[in-house]
Formats: structure tokens, sequence, C-alpha cells
């Protein structure tokens, strides 16, 4: 009985490992212009001049400023990062767009008002410490305080 347990067992094995040495289409190559996978990316896309595409290092490679925000505990943080705003205009912000959406890497989304923005000279998307970027609004609610984000998207 205990042989045939083994054998049984012995042939599941054997048919996962077979399944698991199938072959499948290599992943499209990224297309000009599009962060590849080991990049971490930052967009500007919607209600702009020019949609803005930047990797990690591009990010990190700009003015970069601090801005000052309580965490969940009520202590101030420092946190470095590169002016929304800076980037924004580097988009060019048509005249017609009145939100933001900072969207995450996970998908989540928050609102906010461009002109509330465009007022908050200190809003930064900072370095998160592994890598990607962090909304920092200084004086905003928690909500709009993304982290992952990956897309501001005028409209």
């Amino acid at each position: 009985m205990f042989k045939k347990a083994i054998d049984i067992l012995l042939v599941i094995v054997f048919a996962f490992a077979l399944f698991g040495c199938g072959t499948s289409e290599p992943a499209a190559p990224a297309s000009e212009g599009e962060a590849t996978s080991g990049d971490v990316s930052l967009k500007v896309t919607g209600k702009v001049d020019n949609e803005k595409t930047w990797t990690e290092d591009e990010i990190k490679g700009m003015k970069t400023m601090e801005a000052e925000r309580a965490n969940k505990e009520g202590v101030m943080e420092t946190f470095t990062g590169v002016s929304i705003n800076d980037l924004l205009n580097e988009a060019g912000v048509q005249s017609d767009a009145s939100k933001v959406f900072m969207i995450a890497d996970d998908g989540y989304e928050a609102e906010v008002a461009l002109a509330d923005l465009q007022a908050c000279s200190n809003c930064i998307v900072a370095f998160q410490p592994q890598s990607g970027f962090s909304s920092i609004l200084p004086d905003f609610p928690n909500n709009v305080q993304v982290k992952g984000v990956v897309e501001l998207r005028l409209e």
C-alpha cells in the first residue's frame, strides 16, 4: 500500500514537472519611449500639451527640494523629491484642465483640484527608500498622499 502511494505521488510530481517545462511566448519588447520592466517611471498625461514620461534616474537628476509632512503618529518627517509643479510645467498644462489624478502602481487614484496643487509651492513627488515615488502634499488630506505614484493625469 505504501509503495503504491509513493508511485502515485511520483507520477503526480512528474506530471507537474512536465507542465512547468512548457514554453511560452517571449514578452514583447518595450516600445521606444516606454519604460522597461526594470525602470520605475512617472508620467504626466491628459490635458497637457506634451505627455511626458521619465525614468526614475531622470527624475532623480532633476532639481530637488525638501518637504515636511506629519506622519500618522503626528511626527514631522522630511522628504526629498521634485516639485509637482515643475513636472506639470514641463508637460504644459492646458487651460481647460481643472483636476489632477495621482495614480499609484496598484491602481489607487487620488483627485486634487489643479488650482490647489498649483498653489502648493512645496508639493513634491518624493523618492521612496527602495525605488519609486510618493506624492507628498503638506497640508492636504491623507488620502492624496499616494505611495507608488506612477502617473499624474490632468482632466
